[in-house]
């Protein structure tokens, strides 16, 4: 089991890339595991590429790093762990519901052994009050 201590800042739609905006994300995270000694220290910067396509329909383009800090039981190794990138549609479903899918990577780098790739379907809903 892990616990998180997390602190972020965000910055939506902070600028215009052609006809799309760019928003961000820096979030620094503290991190413990249960029966493990140590805190891992982890940097999660994110950046997120919005196209308009149709109304308020969007294709959204996302990277996320995930840099550490230092070494425990858990966190066995200082740098580039991972990198999230995702591909997705979004569209609002009404006034305060949005639906979003598509495909992510996860590219794990592994320190003397081949690196990791993992595949995902992604879905999400989300509800605005």
């Amino acid at each position: 089991m892990e616990q998180r201590a997390r602190e972020q800042v965000t910055f939506d739609n902070f600028t215009k890339v052609g006809p799309g905006k760019l928003s961000a994300r820096m979030r620094f995270e503290q991190r413990w595991r249960e029966g493990l000694n140590g805190t891992g220290w982890r940097l999660r910067p994110y950046v997120k590429y919005a196209l308009p396509l149709k109304g308020k329909v969007a294709l959204n383009l996302s990277s996320e790093p995930f840099l550490d800090f230092n070494t425990t039981a858990f966190q066995r190794k200082k740098g580039l762990d991972r990198v999230r990138n995702l591909i997705t549609v979004s569209a609002p479903l009404s006034k305060t519901f949005g639906a979003e899918a598509g495909y992510m990577n996860q590219h794990g780098f592994v320190s003397g052994g081949p690196d990791t790739s993992d595949n995902i379907a992604y879905f999400a809903l989300s509800l605005s009050l």
